[in-house]
C-alpha cells in the first residue's frame, strides 16, 4: 500500500492595494464628511445672522391680532408756553432725569427780554446823565433822576408783569385741560347709563310682551300685566333722560374750553 504525501501549496500574501481617496471618504461617517461640515457651517452662520437680526427686531416690535397695551402715561408740561422748535428724542426712546427732550421757540421771550433790557439800559443811562449834570442843574437834576428811576422801575415792573402773564396763561391752560378731562369723564359715565337704560327698556318690553301672552291665556292677573307695563314706561323715561343728558355736557365743555384756552396775541 503506497501512501501519498499531501501537497502543500504556498500562497504568498498579496501586497495591500492603496485605497483611493474617494473610497476612504465614502467609508467616513456622514457627519465627518467635508461637504457636510461646510454646508452645516454655512447654515449655522446664516441662522446666527438671521437669528440676531430677528432678536434685535423683536425687541422693539410686536406682531399680534389681539393686543392690549399696559403702560404709564406721563404728562410733560413746560414751565413756559410756546411753540416747539426742536425735538431731541424719538419714539420709544428711554430718557433719564435731566435729559433734554424738546426745545421751545424762545424768540418771543427773547424779544420781550431785549425790550426790557433796552428800557433798563435807557433808564440807567438817563440816571447816569442826571447824576453827571447834578452839579450844574441841581434844581432840575432831581426831577430827571426821579424820572429815570421811575423808568427803571417801570421796566422792571414790565418784566414782572410779563412773567406773571405767562404764569396766568399756563394756569388757564391747565384749568382748560382739567375741564375737558372732567367733561369727557362725565360723558363716558352718561353714555354708560344710556347703555344700561337701553338694556332695561329691552328687558321691560320683553316682559310686557311675555305677560300679555300669559294674560291672554288667563295665567296671570291684570295687575301683574299693568305693573310690567308701568315698569317698561319708567325704563323708557329713564332712557330719554339719560339720552338727553349726553347732549348737555358736551356743549358746556366745549364752551368752557374755548373760554379758558389761552390765545396768542398778534405781534
Amino acid at each position: 500500500m503506497v501512501r501519498s504525501r499531501p501537497q502543500i501549496t504556498r500562497v504568498e500574501e498579496a501586497e495591500p492595494i492603496p485605497e483611493q481617496p474617494d473610497a476612504e471618504a465614502a467609508r467616513r461617517p456622514f457627519y465627518q464628511r467635508r461637504s457636510v461640515i461646510i454646508i452645516a457651517a454655512v447654515v449655522l452662520v446664516l441662522g446666527t445672522i438671521f437669528g440676531v437680526r430677528y432678536w434685535l427686531y423683536s425687541r422693539s416690535h410686536e406682531s399680534t391680532d389681539d393686543a392690549f397695551i399696559d403702560g404709564h402715561i406721563i404728562q410733560v408740561s413746560p414751565k413756559a408756553s410756546g411753540y416747539v422748535a426742536k425735538i431731541y428724542v424719538t419714539d420709544n426712546q428711554q430718557v433719564k432725569e435731566g435729559d433734554l427732550i424738546a426745545e421751545l421757540d424762545a424768540r418771543d421771550y427773547e424779544v420781550k427780554l431785549q425790550q426790557a433790557k433796552a428800557a433798563l439800559v435807557a433808564g440807567l443811562a438817563k440816571e447816569n446823565e442826571a447824576k453827571t449834570n447834578v452839579t450844574l442843574t441841581r434844581a432840575t437834576s432831581s426831577a430827571t433822576v426821579q424820572q429815570a428811576r421811575a423808568t427803571v422801575q417801570k421796566s422792571r415792573s414790565d418784566v414782572a408783569s410779563s412773567r406773571a402773564g405767562a404764569a396766568s396763561l399756563r394756569s388757564r391752560a391747565n384749568e382748560a385741560a382739567s375741564a375737558i378731562s372732567t367733561a369727557q369723564a362725565n360723558l363716558a359715565q352718561t353714555q354708560a347709563q344710556v347703555v344700561a337704560a337701553q338694556a332695561d327698556v329691552t328687558r321691560a318690553n320683553a316682559d310686557v310682551e311675555r305677560y300679555r301672552e300669559l294674560y291672554a291665556k288667563d295665567e296671570i292677573s291684570q295687575q301683574r300685566l299693568v305693573q310690567a307695563e308701568t315698569t317698561a314706561k319708567t325704563a323708557a323715561a329713564q332712557l330719554d333722560n339719560a339720552s338727553s343728558a349726553t347732549q348737555r355736557p358736551t356743549g358746556a365743555a366745549r364752551r368752557d374750553s374755548l373760554e379758558q384756552t389761552p390765545r396768542r396775541k398778534p405781534k
